[in-house]
């Protein structure tokens, strides 16, 4: 069972805003909180927390000490002129130090933007629900798999009462993309080769190995006449090559492609079961969910290995050389 996220649990989940929350409540006499601002940025773990503070009393008191090592940036800009407020801003060690006495004169609206590193990216990824699935009636099954992906902020309600506005930057959705029905289609004289290494490099039956030492010597020989071609097919499966098989409809993006498990071990022509595609979305409390598709163009890759390993050619007669 889903529990769902309370006021103070989501203020929990990312703790550098706790902290700095806290300190700012030795002002709430002095000022208000007009907004709060939070941008997550999952690929380099940094988010950034803004807060605009509206004046109550012509005096705030004396210097406020964000001794918070997890930041690593602070501004002050004074609205709504957007001057930056330099002046007001300092550090000491880890320790940044915010001094409205040497705010410009006349301001009466500031805003304090906090940068900050994160440290446990499953922190930030709980905020987000994934799921993908094959398509079966989207999915034209001669040419081409089509993957729908979504993803959504957990609990909008909720994060809209603790947020003016809340931004989840650079979402990574990670689909595994198999391949192995058409490495399938590789003429069968062919693949017996490819297992048959795979099988020599991976056991340590010494009857085993004794039977396959002559399979693999042809199978040397049979490599060495269409040298070219295997290396060809290993390319075919090296991720920028594969990325042209692969489109990313919007509002979702590509952004990398990864090998998955060995599907034969053989030094002759390693391939993969799966390829592991990368996409990217941003999220927030206005757009709070995402839809979008991968499409994998997997007739093209078969016609690709039909084209590097044609069935008309005998490889039988090659394989007994």
């Amino acid at each position: 069972m889903t529990v769902p996220i309370i006021a103070q649990e989501g203020k929990a989940a990312l703790k550098i805003v706790e902290k700095i929350g806290k300190t700012l409540d030795s002002l709430k006499r002095s000022v208000t909180k007009e907004s709060e601002v939070l941008a997550l940025r999952l690929p380099d773990h940094t988010g950034e927390y803004s807060v605009v503070l509206r004046i109550k009393s012509g005096y705030y008191g004396g210097k406020i000490a964000f001794s918070i090592p997890n930041i690593i940036k602070l501004q002050a800009v004074c609205l709504p002129a957007f001057r930056r407020e330099e002046s007001a801003i300092s550090r000491e060690g880890d320790t940044f130090l915010f001094d409205p006495g040497k705010l410009s004169v006349g301001a009466e609206t500031v805003l304090l933007k906090f940068i900050f590193k994160i440290e446990e990216r499953t922190i930030l990824e709980n905020l987000v629900k994934l799921n993908s699935h094959l398509d079966p009636l989207g999915s034209d099954t001669a040419t081409e798999d089509r993957y729908w992906l979504t993803a959504q902020i957990k609990f909008p309600a909720t994060l809209q009462k603790l947020y003016s506005s809340l931004e989840v930057l650079g979402v990574d959705f990670r689909v595994d993309v198999g391949v192995h029905q058409q490495i399938k289609t590789l003429p069968s004289e062919v693949r017996g080769i490819i297992e048959r290494t795979a099988d020599f490099s991976g056991t340590s039956d010494r009857e085993k190995l004794l039977k396959l030492v002559a399979e693999q010597r042809r199978a040397a020989k049979f490599v060495s006449r269409f040298r070219e071609d295997f290396r060809e097919l290993a390319l075919l499966f090296m991720p920028t090559r594969f990325s042209r098989y692969i489109v990313v409809q919007q509002p979702f993006r590509y952004t990398e492609c990864e090998r998955g498990l060995e599907l034969f071990e053989s030094s002759f022509a390693p391939l993969p079961k799966f390829m592991t595609i990368t996409s990217r979305t941003d999220l927030s409390l206005e757009e709070p969910a995402k839809e979008g598709v991968l499409v994998y163009k997997k007739k093209e890759v078969k016609d690709e290995i039909q084209r590097i390993f044609p069935t008309s050619k005998d490889y039988e007669s090659s394989s007994r050389c």
